[in-house]
């Protein structure tokens, strides 16, 4: 099951950054999912405890509903938690110049008088 959510999780990322578009949030937050699973493996049921940011419980379940698990002998149920977190971007240092109020930056000199 874990080669599965890890083949498919960039599908998740998708429906996280479409939902901030929607409704910006820079909390973690977390979301239970329940799947079915067919024995052929196809998810046919896909159930939320709660849909986190607008926009995002929807495409969620669609995301999941295109899941391929591998075949069993019975219908399977299995939680999933989904755990979304904002990314922090590389933050570049201001440029030398830049003069802040109560801050100044001083370029390094790098071994050099």
């Amino acid at each position: 099951m874990s080669e599965v959510v890890t083949r498919e999780q960039p599908a998740l990322e998708h429906c996280y950054q479409a939902g901030l578009d929607e409704t910006p949030y820079d909390h973690e937050f977390q979301i239970q999912a329940v799947l079915r699973i067919a024995p052929d493996g196809r998810v046919t049921d896909v159930e939320l405890d709660q849909t986190g940011i607008a926009g995002l419980g929807n495409c969620v379940k669609k995301a999941l509903r295109s899941w391929q698990f591998p075949q069993a002998q019975v219908e399977t149920r299995a939680k999933l938690p989904l755990v979304f977190h904002p990314k922090v971007e590389h933050i570049q240092k201001p440029p030398p110049h830049l003069q802040l109020p109560g801050f100044q930056v001083q370029p390094q000199n790098n071994g050099q008088p």
